[in-house]
């Protein structure tokens, strides 16, 4: 699958998902924006507003993902309307990277647990178009562990779903 077929793709998916799509900028990177609130009382009775930045890049290393991870949850703790983080609100932004190649370091990176924020998580993703292959972190962590089973099927349903259509 190419990268402008599995955007698409993508961004259908996500809409059918119920969340509101734009294009912004994050860095250098144009980038589809897609954006949702959900509540949970399993979530301690919490609103995740979930940022969900996807950019196509021809090569992916360890910098540009830990730098984009970075930008993107500033834009999303930026861009946050509602109640202030950390009032019973929190925000996630998955900083999705679809990829024809991506380093070993890079992939690495994106398997380790993200960077901790109050109220706030990172999600770096690379999407491996070439191999049908998503690298995100897998395991669960103590600091917010309600939220990461949530992030992980996210990332399987919408970003996943495209290689199986």
């Amino acid at each position: 699958m190419d990268q402008q077929t599995y955007l698409g793709l993508v961004r259908r998916t996500l809409a059918e998902n119920g969340f509101e799509i734009s294009s912004d900028t994050v860095g250098q990177l144009n980038v589809i924006v897609a954006k949702k609130k959900q509540f949970k009382f399993s979530w301690f009775a919490t609103q995740l507003s979930m940022h969900v930045y996807i950019a196509g890049v021809e090569n992916v290393t360890a910098e540009l993902a830990a730098e984009y991870s970075r930008q993107s949850i500033e834009h999303a703790i930026k861009n946050h309307v509602g109640l202030p983080r950390a009032m019973q609100s929190a925000i996630v932004a998955f900083a999705v990277l679809v990829t024809q190649h991506a380093d070993d370091a890079a992939k690495q990176l994106v398997q380790n647990c993200p960077n901790k924020h109050i109220a706030a998580f990172e999600m770096p993703v690379i999407v491996d178009i070439a191999n049908s292959k998503i690298y995100s972190y897998k395991k669960t962590p103590i600091w917010g562990a309600v939220y990461f089973k949530t992030f992980r099927a996210l990332i399987e349903q919408l970003l996943n779903g495209p290689f199986n259509k």
